[in-house]
């Protein structure tokens, strides 16, 4: 869904400014939809300003992740393409997150 111009630069500003205020970690469903694509865009725009790290850690579930068989191995990086196809049934990360656990 989109947010009007407006409310997204309230949600953006509000969202960053309780967590970097308050040390809050911030936590959503880590993928690419919804409110959680409005959180990594908030995210994003911290990162731009570099100022205080806020921690963001998405929580998903194994199953639903596009491509969730590329993400499998031990002590190596694995690169992630968070672009999906509109007729897919799965999702794809939010790349904008520091964390992912996958569940």
């Amino acid at each position: 869904f989109e947010l009007q111009p407006k409310l997204k630069k309230v949600l953006r500003k509000g969202l960053l400014k309780a967590a970097k205020t308050t040390g809050a970690w911030i936590f959503t469903g880590g993928t690419n939809t919804g409110v959680t694509r409005q959180v990594g865009d908030a995210l994003l725009m911290e990162r731009s300003q570099r100022s205080g790290r806020v921690v963001s850690i998405g929580i998903a579930p194994w199953g639903i992740v596009e491509n969730n068989h590329e993400l499998v191995g031990h002590n190596r990086d694995v690169p992630y393409h968070s672009i999906s196809s509109p007729r897919s049934k799965f999702a794809v990360l939010n790349n904008r997150h520091a964390y992912f656990l996958l569940v």
